[in-house]
């Protein structure tokens, strides 16, 4: 998992959690830059992600255990997304690693280098 890119992706999940504190619900959408078709959705309760591979479990599997312990699949749709709940407990920052470890799956390594573009976007109740 990357480093750099987990300290570019955690400033906006802290502003999802700071939202929620006040409030009010948001939901950062990450892209990669030059891959439209590789995105994550992060608010408060919940990611969700691409979801190319044969079932959600791939992607837990290649988790450390103390957050594939915190997740829970909410939806999931084969080829197309999985939607994952996490553990209120988790951090802005296990977040983050949460979200490059969908991209590193999705990209087919962990060593893949990339850049993140992130749209934040108020939600209706």
């Amino acid at each position: 998992m990357g480093a750099d890119q987990i300290a570019e992706i955690r400033p906006q999940v802290v502003e999802v959690f700071d939202a929620a504190a006040a409030g009010e619900s948001w939901c950062a959408t990450f892209r990669i830059t030059g891959y439209p078709d590789l995105w994550v959705d992060v608010t408060r309760e919940s990611i969700r992600g691409p979801s190319r591979q044969s079932e959600p479990s791939e992607f837990l599997g290649n988790l450390p255990r103390a957050l594939s312990q915190s997740l829970q699949v909410r939806d999931w749709s084969p080829n197309e997304f999985v939607t994952f709940s996490y553990d209120q407990a988790l951090s802005p920052r296990d977040v983050a690693q949460l979200v490059d470890a969908l991209f590193a799956l999705e990209l087919g390594g962990a060593d893949f280098d990339y850049s993140v573009d992130v749209t934040l976007t108020p939600q209706r109740a």
